[in-house]
């Protein structure tokens, strides 16, 4: 088993599931910490195309599907070692989830200068 991360993506329409379930804390807009078997996860949900992304440790994963397996919709994908498949075409805003998103061994560089750019210059 690759240590680097695991994660899975299912088809999701329920935003709201996450504010009034106690086991996920947001970190972001649509964005939430989840701990489960003493191992953590990060979920990610894309509003405009349904998608939710569970990354994190593989136990945490694993436990957040079944936990919640009624809630959630169809599998849509997943990937062991997310360092070298994961792909979010997301930009974060919060430190919170990007250093949580290295831990599990995705490369954050993209999402750091995606963030940047947001940020107006000063002129010279």
């Amino acid at each position: 088993m690759n240590r680097e991360g695991y994660s899975k993506s299912f088809t999701f329409d329920n935003p709201q599931y996450f504010e009034d379930h106690q086991d996920f804390e947001e970190i972001e807009d649509n964005v939430y910490e989840v701990e489960m078997r003493d191992k953590s996860a990060i979920v990610i949900y894309h509003e405009p195309d349904g998608i939710m992304d569970i990354v994190g440790e593989s136990e945490a994963v694993r436990a957040t599907e079944y936990n919640h397996r009624q809630a959630f919709g169809a599998n849509v994908g997943f990937n062991n070692g997310v360092g070298d498949h994961y792909d979010s075409e997301r930009a974060f805003e919060s430190e919170d989830t990007i250093e949580a998103l290295q831990e599990f061994g995705v490369d954050v560089e993209g999402f750091e200068a995606a963030e940047k750019e947001r940020t107006p210059e000063a002129s010279d």
